[in-house]
């Protein structure tokens, strides 16, 4: 997968729902166009863990490497700037 740009873009709805899926053997990258806060709805799916925090303009989560299989996390995101709430269906499969 690498990495995921935010917002994902052509999207003017105030609640978007998307989904993404990484590849077991990859990583996965939340890169960050707008100020946002981010946030996992569960933990122990990534090391690092996906992290519960604020990002800036033009920054990264860093490199998340996925240590469960065949498996689902939701990831919330708010874009400060258009206060537009995202929910993130991160799907982590051998195969995408």
């Amino acid at each position: 997968m690498g990495k995921v740009p935010f917002p994902p873009g052509g999207m003017a709805d105030r609640h978007v729902d998307y989904d993404v899926c990484v590849q077991i053997d990859d990583f996965l990258e939340f890169e960050f166009k707008v100020p946002a806060y981010i946030s996992p709805e569960a933990t122990g799916f990534f090391n690092p863990d996906i992290p519960t925090a604020h990002f800036d303009a033009n920054t990264t989560t860093g490199k998340l490497y996925p240590v469960t299989n065949d498996t689902e996390v939701k990831v919330d995101l708010f874009d400060v700037t258009a206060l537009t709430f995202y929910t993130c269906k991160v799907r982590i499969r051998k195969k995408c």
